[in-house]
């Protein structure tokens, strides 16, 4: 990655710093979400809707993106980015402390959805801040290098994560009502971490924004826009499923263990960091709609190697490591850089907002669907048992087919061409001038 060429240069500080903390950021995912969340569904004894609801939380919140933009605008991104991203580890400290509380189990269940909930809503806010901060500090030139080299900096941390995650919870010598808070402790340890990281980085950008609802009409009115946003909500419509039940399908339909998958995670990750960086040149050569289009076709392929899995049988996990760390490692950049390489400096904000705000629409709408239909589907494969598939596995064709689906709709995503960006130039000119006006 070319940059500067003073090392002590605060560019090249703010870029090594978000490097490394994108490492930090991923335990947040890792230990806030998937296979932990699962377990601690399990050790309470919620249902599977319940747990479905639990895991629709993190990215539901994402619907909370468009106030996010509004607030991104209005105390500025880097003070909203630190204090949100921070707090956001910070609020799993009482599941940590439950144990010392006697806090019952009885009164753990909903101090969990409180604490996932609050969570993931202070991670959208500094998510949204961050997103628009690191838009205008990391050169266009390699953007797309430099968020490869992140992501497979953030992926080793997620397997490493996960790895101690799945020892912590296959271990026959500690509870789980002991494992779990030791979590949520690391956890919030990580928010400290990530608040020194984070005010390590500077902003290219000193003005606030003035932020202002028009804004939004003007990502609205932008064709392009509409079409990413269609895009979103169809993405998450097609991943809620997986994400939802992938653990739990391992872990209560298949008798699998945290180890297996911690193993599959490790593998995803390793795929991950030797791909990414052929990934962020396609990326910053080609661009990003044909790689998230590639991307998001291929990985409906994923949920049918789940499919393929039974008791005791987990080799078709080998393959899905592969598979799907080579894909998402491209669909995670491309996805980042195509609303940057889309939407104008003053309008930044709004877009990245509305963009998430889809994607949270749809996951949300599809997780609270498909934990609906997990309860309901048992009965009627009952009665048709013709049909070989589990109530789970049913879902994850569903999903594999959506999937396929979203890529096709990314096809519809037009190309900016001058024209357009002259158009989107001038919605961005009448938003600067209804502020002055205002």
């Amino acid at each position: 990655m070319s940059g500067p060429a003073h090392p002590q240069s605060p560019l090249r500080r703010t870029l090594r710093s978000a490097i490394f903390e994108g490492g930090v950021s991923e335990l947040w995912a890792a230990l806030s979400t998937g296979a932990v969340l699962t377990a601690w569904g399990l050790y309470l004894e919620s249902g599977t809707f319940a747990i479905a609801c639990l895991q629709a939380i993190g990215t539901g919140a994402q619907v909370l993106h468009g106030p996010a933009g509004f607030f991104t605008a209005w105390l500025g991104r880097r003070r909203v980015a630190i204090l949100a991203l921070s707090a956001a580890r910070l609020v799993w400290l009482p599941l940590a402390l439950a144990p010392l509380a006697g806090i019952t189990t009885a009164w753990l269940q909903p101090l969990l959805f409180l604490v996932v909930a609050s969570s993931a809503i202070l991670q959208v806010l500094g998510s949204n801040a961050w997103s628009v901060w690191m838009g205008d500090v990391v050169p266009t030139r390699f953007r797309g290098r430099f968020f490869g080299a992140r992501n497979a900096f953030a992926t080793g941390g997620s397997a490493a994560a996960s790895l101690a995650c799945a020892l912590l919870l296959d271990s026959a010598s500690t509870e789980r009502s002991v494992a779990l808070p030791v979590l949520a402790l690391l956890l919030a340890g990580s928010g400290i971490w990530s608040a020194v990281l984070l005010a390590r980085q500077t902003d290219r950008v000193t003005e606030p924004d003035v932020p202002s609802m028009a804004g939004y009409e003007k990502v609205l009115e932008d064709p392009t826009a509409r079409a990413v946003l269609g895009y979103q909500f169809a993405w998450g419509l097609a991943i809620a499923p997986g994400a939802a039940f992938f653990s739990l399908h391992i872990l209560d339909g298949l008798g699998g263990t945290f180890a297996i998958l911690a193993l599959h995670a490790v593998g995803m990750a390793t795929v991950r960091v030797l791909t990414v960086p052929f990934w962020g040149r396609i990326v910053d050569r080609f661009g990003a709609r044909p790689v998230l289009v590639l991307c998001s076709i291929g990985i409906g392929i994923t949920p049918l190697l789940w499919i393929a899995c039974g008791p005791g049988f987990f080799w078709p996990l080998i393959l899905d490591a592969c598979v799907a760390g080579f894909l998402w490692g491209g669909h995670a950049i491309a996805s980042f850089d195509l609303p940057l390489e889309l939407a104008p400096r003053p309008l930044r904000s709004y877009f990245l907002a509305l963009f998430a705000m889809a994607l949270g629409v749809g996951f949300m709408v599809s997780s609270l669907l498909s934990g609906w239909l997990a309860t309901a589907l048992p009965a009627l494969l009952a009665a048709h048992p013709s049909v070989r598939l589990s109530n789970l596995e049913v879902l994850f064709l569903g999903s594999s087919l959506a999937r396929i689906t979203g890529g096709l709709v990314a096809t519809r995503i037009p190309r900016r061409d001058t024209a357009h960006t002259r158009v989107v130039l001038r919605h961005a000119l009448r938003l600067r001038a209804d502020r002055s006006e205002g």
